[in-house]
């Protein structure tokens, strides 16, 4: 746990590596990081994506990742046996429409399920159907007012939670069950049902703070199960990979030493925070990691930063969950990111 320094070197001649990107000093309060760092960029030969790359452009990269803590995904000879994942999804998630030609849409949840089967992956994949969270479940996250006035809106046949955000009549029934989803695979990976669990929900949850909806989220769903989990005397890391910062679940965990929140995402980009010194407050110092990334960096920049900081930082804490916000649209043909 500590506060984080940002350096400032010299403009680096094509091919040299920026380092120390970022310091993490120890604070005296629990070890977490302590002068781990960031590879931030190294300038040279763009790398050539069909479709992305303008001639002349530039991508932002790193040295090969050096790969000592390992990577988690296919085996090195690309097989999955002996794998099984639980796999977490409900009809009803298609009932929540945002509007016509709105990129938050139910084919996305439809494209999901087809990625998995074209994978190869249908064998190794348990299915699970959701029950829906709470009260009780969405009130350790979010203030009655604010579930009251979505479950209203929604209710009433739908309308706008804020500029980005609209409810359709089947909006909060898709909402408590998203958020069941992440409730429901703890309870059925305690039984020893599988080893992992993939949740395909929507709407989606990661910039819905405790008293706002933001970004298509409603209900923050992977604060919820990650608050269930706190409360039962867990210790849990959420790591968030999608190129957005997880703005929401940053701010309900910031004073929490019991949730280790660790987030790698383009940097600028929606929603603006994220910066490489919000660190937590109080007792939550320490305890929060941003890793913002610049337009154009490429996978090995996260494996870099995996191996540099989130594997250290994953291993000091200790979690006994771990909780991944798995945003996709850090793909390099996602039409609104840079990465």
């Amino acid at each position: 746990g500590g506060e984080c320094r940002r350096a400032h070197p010299a403009v680096p001649a094509p091919g040299q590596l920026v380092r120390p990107a970022l310091q993490f000093v120890h604070l005296g309060h629990e070890r977490l990081v302590i002068e781990d760092e960031v590879c931030r960029v190294v300038i040279g030969r763009p790398r050539s994506h069909p479709g992305r790359d303008a001639p002349g452009s530039e991508r932002v990269r790193t040295q090969p990742p050096r790969g000592r803590h390992g990577c988690i995904g296919h085996p090195r000879d690309g097989s999955v046996t002996g794998v099984s994942v639980l796999f977490a999804t409900h009809a009803a998630y298609h009932d929540h429409l945002a509007g016509p030609r709105h990129p938050e849409r139910p084919e996305r949840l439809d494209a999901v399920v087809r990625g998995a089967q074209r994978a190869g992956l249908a064998e190794a994949l348990v299915p699970v159907e959701p029950v829906a969270a709470t009260r009780a479940d969405l009130e350790r996250v979010h203030p009655v007012a604010y579930l009251d006035r979505i479950e209203g809106i929604s209710a009433a046949g739908g309308g706008r939670l804020d500029p980005d955000t609209y409810a359709s009549p089947g909006s909060w029934n898709a909402a408590v069950l998203a958020a069941g989803a992440g409730l429901t695979a703890v309870e059925a990976l305690r039984r020893g049902e599988a080893a992992s669990a993939f949740c395909a929900v929507r709407p989606p949850g990661h910039h819905a703070t405790a008293h706002e909806s933001m970004g298509f989220c409603f209900v923050n769903n992977v604060a919820v199960v990650a608050a269930s989990l706190a409360d039962q005397g867990e210790r849990v890391m959420v790591f968030d990979f999608d190129a957005h910062h997880g703005n929401g679940t940053n701010d309900i965990f910031y004073a929490d030493p019991r949730v280790l929140f660790v987030s790698i995402h383009q940097w600028p980009l929606y929603p603006g925070t994220g910066r490489d010194d919000e660190i937590g407050v109080g007792a939550g110092r320490g305890y929060t990691v941003n890793i913002p990334v610049p337009p154009g960096s490429t996978g090995d920049v996260y494996l870099y930063a995996f191996d540099e900081v989130v594997a250290p930082v994953a291993e000091r804490f200790r979690p006994t969950w771990v909780i991944i916000s798995a945003g996709f649209d850090a793909h390099r043909d996602d039409p609104i990111t840079d990465l």
